[in-house]
């Protein structure tokens, strides 16, 4: 899944922030869970760009501003230039249809008592892609989908209730769900984590084909180091609800800058690393991740950073370009940076795969 360098930009995102009211101290003030604390990313028409970092960082809640069904307490989102605020009722319904999402759990997001035909049925004529009387054009339309996503023969699909399903064949209907309005942008939240590693494999494959037949664009949502690797082409990694490193995939990976993105990858097992991955000093962190009601001064991984020091307890990084399109928040980056050595068997983008071949699991 990758992007055009001169790919237009599809969506804007500026200094998004997020509380949440977290009650009141005796006799204080309000207290707020900063959920998501500014943070700017974009995705390219057709590309795939990734937020990464453990359970908490802010990621889905990130997502849930893109997608609408939470409120930003600050910063702006733009599609295709526009800002969301300048769009008038009848473009904020075009910005829905355009912008679609698969959920983690197909199981709760597909309703029990619909069978494969009512659910796509439904997506599509709500939409507006197919007129909703015409049930010649639904079912057509409904089978197409089915194909689309790799369940075939369509037709022994359409009358099954998704308890009748396996778990990869539901993530696949809610693939197919979103794809119903012909999004530009879709949103994958944690899309392959509650399916066994072979049925991973099976729908990160549909996707990236997907993507190139379609040309949707995709913001993927993930804890996985090793999905991320192989079907973004940029990633962002937060921490405590900012983005501390971003950048191509294969050039954070490979020379990650930041002590926690060097600890997420040190963690993540290579099949084949090479001798400069091998022979890198990994990074340890130590301690909790500090409660989002109550931030750390400065930059707030140094409570668990090894090479924290009096600037990094006062001062918030800012995100500086690093080289090779790599942005980073750490105030000791120009002295990680000069202690790494970039490998030179490890690719600075994507590298290309051969994908392993569909099975409707």
């Amino acid at each position: 899944m990758s992007r055009e360098a001169d790919a237009p930009t599809l969506l804007e995102a500026r200094g998004l922030v997020k509380l949440f009211a977290s009650g009141r101290r005796l006799f204080g003030a309000r207290r707020f869970v900063h959920a998501v604390n500014g943070v700017d990313f974009e995705v390219g028409v057709g590309e795939t760009f990734a937020l990464v970092g453990e359970s908490g960082c802010g990621k889905t809640t990130t997502a849930r501003m893109v997608l609408g069904l939470e409120p930003r307490t600050h910063g702006s989102l733009s599609f295709h230039g526009t800002p969301m605020e300048d769009l008038d009722p009848a473009e904020r319904a075009r910005f829905r249809r355009r912008v679609q999402v698969v959920f983690q759990d197909s199981n709760a997001s597909l309703n029990p008592r619909k069978t494969l035909r009512q659910i796509l049925a439904t997506a599509l004529t709500v939409s507006g892609a197919v007129p909703n009387g015409d049930r010649a054009a639904v079912r057509a339309a409904v089978v197409r989908l089915l194909e689309d996503v790799g369940l075939t023969p369509a037709e022994s699909f359409l009358d099954r209730l998704p308890h009748e399903l396996s778990g990869g064949q539901r993530q696949r209907v809610g693939i197919a769900r979103a794809l119903a309005p012909e999004p530009e942008l879709v949103v994958a939240d944690e899309p392959v984590s509650a399916l066994d590693i072979s049925v991973r494999a099976q729908v990160l494959t549909l996707l990236d084909r997907i993507q190139r037949e379609r040309g949707v664009a995709f913001l993927m949502i993930s804890h996985d180091l090793a999905v991320v690797r192989n079907v973004a082409r940029r990633v962002g990694v937060m921490y405590l609800g900012r983005i501390i490193e971003t950048g191509p995939v294969g050039a954070v990976f490979a020379r990650p800058v930041h002590p926690y993105t060097a600890a997420l990858v040190d963690a993540t097992p290579l099949p084949d690393p090479s001798p400069a991955v091998r022979g890198r000093a990994h990074v340890e962190v130590s301690g909790d991740v500090p409660s989002p009601v109550q931030l750390p001064s400065g930059c707030a991984f140094h409570p668990r950073c090894p090479i924290a020091v009096d600037v990094c307890r006062r001062d918030v990084p800012e995100l500086q370009d690093v080289g090779q399109g790599v942005s980073v928040a750490c105030h000791r980056a120009a002295e990680r940076l000069a202690g790494l050595e970039l490998p030179t068997t490890a690719p600075l983008t994507a590298a290309p795969r051969t994908p392993p071949q569909e099975d409707p699991a």
